[in-house]
């Protein structure tokens, strides 16, 4: 893909988070959160988040200082649509997808000199659910990648049985019978066969649209891990109900030797908010590059 020519500006800062906006080929902003570490050179981390409709600055204030004190400069990209105190949601929803964001990192990467003076050429990648599969997809392209860690973001199954696992699992939660179970899964395997043949972007099924889920359906976190000779970390709470522990287990299985798995023990989802489990995470990538 070849993108236009780009401008940027240095706003005031957010928090002491410094802001600049890139041009897309479509003439759109890109907005891009980072602080610079304390030194002459340093590597730069992105952190990438999930897919919640929120501002990616809010992931990135809460673990920037942890980040800097490690001599490392953490960089997030907002996604489309969305500011720190607005979120225009037909635009959100329409570039919602793992290629729009993985096409926006790389544009990011391939100026990092340019944006960042004093980056020392390595790059460090923190994922959180969708956002781990983006860092995938985006160290397998990119030679400079030190270690990616992934927080809950998925395992060994194909997405669609990652997705309809947890809808099953919410279902059963919420009492509702196997048989009403059955049917919505029936109907949510259709949906997902429409989407992946025609990923239009003003059709929605369970709250995001045909363009997200067609993209999602495609990844293959497996297959992109597997190219990286990077070191891999993946923490996940045994009781997720979005992603199985059997999902994650197949895929370090897969991985073999290359990928750490740390399994926490009685937690589900909410490890995605826990900040011991980042500060671990981030202490791991620390000692592996």
């Amino acid at each position: 893909m070849k993108w236009a020519i780009f401008t940027l500006f240095f706003s005031c800062s957010l928090f002491s988070t410094d802001q600049l906006s890139v041009d897309r080929e479509d003439g759109s902003n890109l907005i891009v959160y980072f602080d610079k570490a304390d030194k002459e050179s340093f590597p730069i981390l992105f952190l990438i988040p999930g897919s919640q409709k929120e501002s990616s600055l809010r992931l990135h204030e809460s673990l920037r200082h942890e980040i800097i004190s490690q001599g490392i400069c953490p960089i997030s990209l907002e996604k489309r649509g969305v500011a720190p105190d607005s979120i225009d949601e037909k635009e959100f929803l329409q570039h919602l997808t793992i290629h729009d964001r993985v096409a926006d990192h790389l544009l990011i990467q391939k100026k990092l000199k340019e944006l960042v003076p004093g980056w020392n050429g390595k790059v460090v990648i923190l994922g959180q659910g969708d956002g781990g599969r983006i860092g995938a997809q985006l160290a397998a392209q990119i030679s400079s990648v030190e270690a990616i860690a992934l927080i809950a973001s998925g395992g060994g199954w194909n997405p669609m049985d990652e997705t309809l696992f947890s809808f099953r699992s919410e279902m059963a939660d919420d009492g509702f019978s196997p048989q009403y179970i059955h049917g919505f899964l029936v109907q949510a395997r259709r949906e997902f066969a429409a989407a992946k043949e025609t990923p239009k972007a003003d059709k929605k099924a369970f709250g995001y649209t045909y363009k997200y889920w067609e993209s999602l359906l495609k990844t293959n976190l497996a297959h992109d891990l597997s190219l990286l000779k990077c070191p891999i970390y993946s923490f996940n709470g045994e009781n997720d109900d979005r992603v199985p522990i059997e999902s994650v287990e197949q895929l370090a299985q897969t991985l073999e030797d290359r990928m750490m798995l740390i399994r926490k023990e009685k937690a589900g989802r909410e490890i995605i908010q826990d900040p011991k489990i980042y500060k671990e995470a981030i202490s791991w990538l620390t000692e592996n590059f």
